[in-house]
């Protein structure tokens, strides 16, 4: 039985749905992915950060490619198999944004290691 007094963060109750036998509440902030999405960015780039400073070389391309990394990692985690909501038309245009400047990074630093400059 299920007290009504004790409100746990994570709540495990009987579903009645019988191809589950648990259902788990989570509490208000983590109902959703993008939620949990945006929490976890925000974790990964502020241990980007961290580590930088820490090391005391701040490097914005490692920095940007690093997060362009874990953004990409978030967004496959969040998007769902079989239908294209409208919001992940605009990440993929921001995903698209990111991986030209990636692009640009790279160009820039092989022109750097065969000698020549060009600057973007």
């Amino acid at each position: 039985m299920i007290r009504s007094d004790v409100t746990p963060e994570f709540l495990v109750i009987p579903s009645s749905d019988p191809r589950r036998v648990f259902h788990i509440r989570v509490p208000g902030i983590l109902r959703s992915k993008q939620h949990i999405a945006v929490i976890a960015l925000a974790v990964w780039l502020t241990f980007i950060s961290l580590f930088m400073l820490l090391a005391q070389s701040f490097n914005f391309e490692i920095f940007f490619v690093l997060s362009l990394i874990g953004f990409l990692i978030i967004v496959e985690l969040i998007a769902p198999k079989y239908i294209h909501p409208g919001y992940l038309r605009y990440i993929r245009y921001i995903l698209a944004a990111g991986i030209v400047i990636f692009g640009m990074i790279v160009a820039q630093k092989v022109l750097e290691i065969l000698g020549w400059e060009i600057v973007f």
